[in-house]
């Protein structure tokens, strides 16, 4: 991380970001509409896809309430839809991994039956219960291609609702700013 030594905290507001590379010129934009002046900007060490971003912008501005207020709300939406991202396909996914876990079953019990077993009451039982597993494996696997589709659709509409509030706070705090369409802070 690169340090400045000489920071003016009397005249001026810091602030530092880290950024996946595809979302940096949205980012640095957006953070223009709030005032801020991207003043750095360094690749990660570790990670090849993120950046860091260092911006400033004056201590004392008009209405700087308010876009500090814009600012949170904001950084509170884009925290919202990476939680919706991550947990996109939560369902289907806890459905594939009981499915699998019902396929294996019957398939071990199927071998079990087949070098285990010598009974012919656990042969019948243990075929039951083999046949039972393996039907539920399959309707599990067959449900989740409906499930995944709700999901999608599920975090798309609710995704594009949080993306209208964004819209909505970048246009309230452009106009707060005194920010052109065209220019930047």
């Amino acid at each position: 991380m690169k340090k400045e030594i000489n920071k003016d905290y009397w005249n001026y507001d810091y602030l530092n970001l880290t950024v996946k590379k595809d979302k940096v010129d949205e980012l640095i934009s957006t953070y223009n509409s709030f005032r801020w002046e991207q003043t750095d900007r360094w690749w990660d060490k570790q990670y090849s896809d993120i950046i860091h971003l260092s911006f400033k912008r004056q201590h004392k501005i008009e209405n700087k309430d308010r876009l500090q207020y814009l600012q949170v709300k904001y950084e509170n939406l884009l925290n919202e839809d990476s939680f919706l991202l991550s947990r996109k396909h939560a369902k289907s996914q806890a459905v594939i991994s009981t499915s699998l876990v019902f396929g294996v079953s019957a398939l071990l019990g199927f071998l079990a039956l087949i070098f285990l077993i010598k009974s012919t009451l656990s042969i019948v039982l243990g075929s039951i219960l083999v046949l039972a597993q393996a039907i539920v494996s399959v309707y599990l696997f067959r449900r989740i291609r409906n499930l995944r589709k709700k999901e999608k659709q599920n975090y798309t509409e609710k995704s594009q609702d949080i993306k209208l509030k964004i819209d909505g706070i970048i246009a309230e705090a452009k106009l707060l700013a005194g920010v052109n369409e065209d220019e930047k802070v």
